[in-house]
């Protein structure tokens, strides 16, 4: 560890040394609006180490957090922060919904949560306030910094005790800005610099920063390929909006058994069930299986959902099979989750199928549905492998064995007397088992038959999830896979 870091870091640096810090710019900021409360809290939820969050003043001097100086980007209105009272600015609500946190809530969030912060200074006078601010809340695990230099330079005058950052534009020489403000932290914020930004941070730059005693964050990043590598350079922390992407689901550091995850409708703690969001989130978090409902419109197209009608899940009103799929297409299948998924629709099959090849696999629960129809789709995009099916109608079943010899089936051992009759009547790949309702000889036997156990559990009991990671099973369908991934890096982190 670095000695010119300062002894707050030392604590977050103890927690993550095998790899870069995850810091969530603006939250989970591809999942939430900007820094939202809503956004730090998902980011939380996703494993990120601190928070980046952006400060000004209000006319008032309230310490407030929002990117923007003007609001008429995130709310339409043509505000100015700085001319407006805290009373004025904490009543505006986001177009993509939530509302501008203090940067008091922030903190007290983030002691809650037990976040780091990384404070970026937009506004003059900002830096200070927030610095006081951590200081009134007796909140120690933070970074503040700037692109403007006199902002670094005010807290370093003050003997400010956090560490300081400079950020730092493509074509500045970056150990003259940290020599000029006396920050610990350089901050390239090359990620438009390149399209393979990666290749800036030469061998030679890492050197010399290190012979200068100093640390680096990088820019915001989302692109797998950068990810890869920069997420084994010899840095601080790495930037996302997609702070899920820095922190993937781990396998055991030691050798217990880590069931494969399935994300039931997709990641829908964060995102609207049953759409493409959830999906991309269940998958970008590095879990394995997402679970999804299928039904047929009247004109014989697949789409993923769970309720036979739309009125839960959409701004619209009727059942699936009795709406054309250009009705049902048209329909906004985000907002009633939250206003910043408005522009998500409903999805076809052959959408999810696409978006799921190559990154994992799609557990099809039949709701009402041609099951000739939805094996054609999975084969064309060959992924019949990848892909296992269940239907509450055993007669679907029946002809989904019919139909493909070589089809997944999924069946539950809960609607049969005993095992070995759900294993007769379906030959399955695939054994469901209600929570912890299962016994070691019943997992046995699975394994004797060459058939994967995978228990379920909708619920968000810590013990009962670590119960079912130790339990030897090879699957989880879970309601909330993330406090898996919690739970497993904790405990790897321990080790």
């Amino acid at each position: 560890m670095n000695e010119a870091i300062h002894k707050s870091l030392r604590y977050l640096l103890n927690k993550r040394l095998s790899r870069p810090l995850a810091i969530a710019h603006r939250g989970a900021s591809a999942w939430a609006t900007e820094n939202t409360l809503g956004a730090l809290r998902v980011a939380n939820s996703l494993g990120a180490d601190m928070w980046e969050v952006d400060v000004h003043l209000t006319r008032d001097r309230v310490c407030v957090v929002c990117h923007d100086s003007n609001l008429l980007r995130l709310t339409g209105k043509d505000i100015c922060l700085g001319e407006a009272d805290w009373n004025t600015i904490r009543k505006i609500h986001l177009l993509g919904g939530g509302t501008i946190p203090s940067f008091a809530d922030v903190v007290t969030l983030a002691l809650e949560m037990d976040s780091g912060l990384y404070v970026e200074i937009k506004g003059k006078g900002a830096g200070f306030a927030a610095w006081q601010e951590m200081k009134k809340q007796k909140f120690s695990y933070a970074i503040l910094g700037s692109f403007e230099k006199e902002y670094v330079q005010e807290l370093r005058d003050a003997d400010c005790e956090f560490p300081l950052s400079i950020l730092i534009p493509k074509g500045h020489d970056p150990f003259a800005l940290a020599l000029a403000t006396g920050a610990k932290i350089i901050h390239p914020c090359w990620e438009n610099a390149s399209s393979s930004p990666q290749e800036l941070i030469t061998p030679e730059l890492l050197i010399r920063m290190q012979e200068a005693g100093l640390e680096m964050v990088l820019w915001h990043e989302e692109r797998p390929a950068v990810l890869k590598e920069i997420l084994q350079l010899p840095v601080l922390g790495i930037c996302s909006n997609q702070p899920e992407l820095l922190v993937p689901f781990p396998v055991s550091t030691n050798e217990n058994h880590c069931p494969k995850i399935v994300c039931h409708r997709g990641a829908e703690t964060f995102a609207p069930e049953n759409t493409l969001s959830a999906v991309d989130l269940a998958f970008d978090q590095g879990f394995n299986i997402v679970e999804i409902d299928v039904r047929q419109t009247k004109d014989g197209v697949p789409v993923v959902m769970h309720d036979s009608r739309v009125n839960r899940t959409t701004n619209g009103r009727g059942a699936i099979k009795n709406m054309i799929y250009d009705e049902v297409s048209k329909l906004d299948a985000g907002s009633w989750f939250d206003p910043f998924f408005a522009n998500e629709h409903v999805p076809r099959l052959e959408d999810v199928l696409v978006h799921a090849k190559g990154r994992g696999e799609v557990y099809i629960e039949i709701k009402e549905a041609e099951p000739n129809l939805l094996l054609e789709f999975v084969q064309q995009v060959e992924m019949i492998e990848e892909c296992f099916f269940w239907c509450e109608d055993i007669r679907i079943m029946d002809q989904l064995r019919l139909l493909n010899k070589d089809v997944r089936l999924m069946a539950r051992r809960y609607d049969f007397k005993t095992l070995d009759a759900a294993i007769e009547r379906h030959q399955p790949q695939v054994i469901e088992f209600n929570g912890l309702k299962f016994t070691q000889n019943e997992l046995e036997r699975c394994r004797e038959a060459g058939i994967l156990s995978m228990p379920f559990y909708m619920g968000s009991v810590l013990d009962k999830l670590r119960k079912l990671i130790d339990s030897g099973a090879d699957m989880l369908n879970l309601g909330h896979p993330e406090l898996v991934k919690k739970i497993l890096l904790s405990k790897n982190n321990s080790e």
